[in-house]
């Protein structure tokens, strides 16, 4: 999909350096959670991810998603779901934040 790719380009463009660099070393200076880190959030969380997403791999998703005691998530199939299907990712939103106000997760 290279109108994609030259979309996020645009959008990372218009960013602002500082912030981008600050984000960036933020993310390598720090080690992630250990489990039982996670194992302790103790709130319902939303995990969403995409295969191939070279910047947030999905193996970090699923560490995460093995971790947290209340877990929602889903791995999309690749890196263009989300914007081939926004339908589908506002609902998956809409049904966590349905949960988390009591109503069960189907």
């Amino acid at each position: 999909h290279p109108e994609l790719i030259a979309g996020y380009d645009r959008v990372m463009r218009l960013q602002d350096a500082k912030v981008i660099a600050a984000a960036t070393r933020g993310t390598v200076q720090y080690a992630p959670m250990t489990p039982e880190e996670l194992q302790s959030i103790p709130c319902p969380t939303l995990v969403l991810s995409q295969l191939g997403d070279g910047l947030h791999p999905d193996e970090i998703a699923r560490y995460i998603m093995e971790n947290i005691p209340d877990i929602h998530s889903f791995i999309a199939p690749d890196i263009t779901h989300y914007n081939d299907n926004p339908d589908e990712i506002a609902d998956r939103i809409m049904k966590f934040l349905t949960h988390i106000d009591g109503v069960e997760w189907d």
